[in-house]
């Protein structure tokens, strides 16, 4: 399984980047002393939205759950453990595998994650409505 790759928030300042978490920053990078790495920089995105979540948590996860009759808690700790990769991570001296989470999403990830769910409901013969369809219902015009 792929290890995560520690991320460092930053900001780019005439030409130079200021790292946010400076010591931790720079701890990490005692591992790669004599090393060569790659620097990749991207912009910060944002985590998904709480239009987004409640139209997974009201408009996909209900119906499937009154279709197949699991819990919605039950679906999304399942649908995760099929579509997020689980965590590593090293608590004393031991790897260990930890449940994904969907609260780090950003909002094209977790609209992938949402898709994949909403075609996994389609195979089954549940139809799952579109955010806009799904948000007609109560007369909310929405944008996600």
């Amino acid at each position: 399984m792929k290890k995560p790759t520690p991320q460092f928030l930053a900001e780019i300042r005439n030409g130079s980047i200021e790292i946010h978490a400076k010591v931790a920053f720079k701890a990490f990078l005692q591992r790669f002393i004599g090393k060569r790495v790659f620097l990749i920089i991207k912009p910060v995105t944002k985590t998904r939205t709480i239009n987004q979540n409640a139209y997974y948590w009201g408009g996909v996860l209900i119906p499937i759950s009154e279709h197949t009759g699991h819990s919605i808690e039950d679906l999304h700790e399942m649908f995760k453990d099929m579509f997020i990769a689980r965590q590593e991570i090293t608590w004393r001296g031991i790897r260990r595998k930890i449940p994904a989470t969907t609260k780090t999403k950003d909002t094209v990830e977790f609209s992938e994650y949402v898709d994949k769910i909403i075609v996994e409901a389609s195979e089954m013969g549940i139809r799952i409505l579109s955010p806009e369809e799904y948000y007609e219902q109560f007369n909310i015009n929405i944008k996600l």
